[in-house]
């Protein structure tokens, strides 16, 4: 159903989530190594494994899809039907969604089909979309803030995973549609990095987006943006030039320079002609 492997894309937010919160929190990860290398190993395997369940398997409410003549539906707790099996496939979102598919093949458990439409219900059963969407994925998991990446018109196979076409945009929980069908690709990283920010790409060209207000916070004008993944800066271009932008769009580093790096220790290392040097988050020279 979608281009990339889900269960690597969960772990991959967890475990982004779980580094963020140990920096926050100033733990000095290293120094507990040190101390008792061996037994911080095993106990961190053991948290992760145990955090890992349960994050995969958290949700609002719980439910269970099940499959009788071939078909799919989802029975809640008490073993009540919500979901009569109709569908070829259920795939719940954990986000107080569940997408459901007619005609594709499903051929692996990341959900990725060939053919078919999808559409969503929610847990009591409701539909909230039509069968419409050839493409879904969940941007940000969040009890107000649930957004789902949806694309009409893309192809992919068995022998191509990768979900090629189409135009992408995101709907909210209640299936209404925060940002039009409009863009060739939403980068979703605002899952695995707890942020409303994304990098969308729309003819050739990339800019940001904030998925709250589906608004765009940058002009759609650069030939190479970064994710901002943990940082508080992406790097852009345009032609040949680099510079920075922050969250809310904004230029804070003009794209003056033909080299620049990721903001390291509050400073990047940018070439400028034949000098290179150091810069830090305000464009000043330093050392």
């Amino acid at each position: 159903m979608q281009s990339e492997n889900r269960i690597t894309e969960k772990m991959y937010s967890f475990v982004s989530m779980l580094f963020c919160a140990f920096a926050k929190c100033k733990l000095i990860l290293p120094n507990l190594i040190k101390f008792e290398k061996n037994m911080i190993k095993t106990s961190s395997a053991l948290l992760t494994f145990l955090l890992c369940h349960l994050y995969f398997n958290s949700s609002p409410q719980s439910v269970t899809p099940f499959t009788k003549n071939g078909k799919q539906g989802v029975k809640n707790t008490e073993g009540k039907i919500i979901i009569k099996p109709l569908y070829d496939y259920v795939y719940d979102f954990a986000v107080g969604m569940l997408a459901v598919n007619i005609g594709g093949q499903i051929y692996d458990e990341s959900a990725n089909a060939d053919g078919g439409k999808w559409g969503f219900c929610d847990y009591a059963g409701k539909k909230i979309t039509p069968l419409k969407y050839d493409n879904a994925m969940p941007l940000r998991k969040s009890t107000d803030n649930t957004l789902v990446v949806v694309n009409i018109g893309c192809k992919s196979s068995k022998d191509n995973p990768y979900c090629v076409g189409g135009k992408w945009g995101l709907i909210d929980k209640t299936g209404k549609e925060i940002v039009p069908l409009m863009y060739n690709q939403i980068y979703a990283e605002v899952l695995a990095h707890e942020t409303q920010v994304a990098l969308v790409k729309r003819n050739g060209k990339y800019g940001y987006l904030d998925c709250i207000t589906g608004l765009e916070i940058t002009p759609i004008k650069y030939d190479e943006a970064n994710l901002f993944r943990w940082f508080s800066e992406a790097k852009v271009r345009v032609g040949n030039k680099w510079g920075f932008v922050d969250k809310t769009g904004k230029e804070i580093i003009p794209l003056i320079y033909d080299e620049a790096s990721f903001f390291e220790n509050e400073k990047s290392k940018v070439k400028l002609g034949d000098r290179e040097f150091y810069i830090d988050k305000t464009g000043k020279e330093v050392e």
